[in-house]
């Protein structure tokens, strides 16, 4: 997997690290809409230990948005603004996720973990 990034975006990148505190985790992104991420702390998830995580945003479809959407509405919880709901974008993540981990995983992170996670997947939405 080629990592292939333009000075915006190094630039953006080293920002949000920033601003996220300097013991920066390893977030690696290509074009194709993998993004693998190895966490800060590993978290144990239905018995395995995660220290990484992969996600194939480009193997999502409407569907996969339009069911999320309809269960958190079935929950009773309206999704506005996609982009700007965790609940929304950490079951689009799960869905996105090569290995098999449930939205709930996002839960058991450590909270940099999965702010980060959650806003990298942004840009793929």
């Amino acid at each position: 997997m080629e990592i292939i990034k333009n000075d915006a975006e190094i630039e953006e990148q080293k920002e949000a690290e920033a601003a996220l505190g300097s013991d920066a985790a390893v977030l690696e992104e290509s074009e194709s809409g993998i993004l693998k991420y190895e966490l800060i702390r590993p978290v144990t998830y239905d018995g395995k230990e995660y220290k990484e995580l992969t996600f194939d945003f480009d193997s999502l479809t409407g569907g996969d948005s339009m069911d999320v959407e309809d269960e958190l509405m079935s929950r009773g919880h309206a999704v506005l603004v996609r982009t700007a709901d965790s609940m929304y974008l950490s079951r689009m993540c799960a869905r996105a996720c090569n290995e098999k981990v449930g939205a709930d995983i996002f839960r058991l992170m450590f909270v940099k973990d999965c702010n980060r996670i959650l806003a990298a997947s942004r840009r793929f939405f």
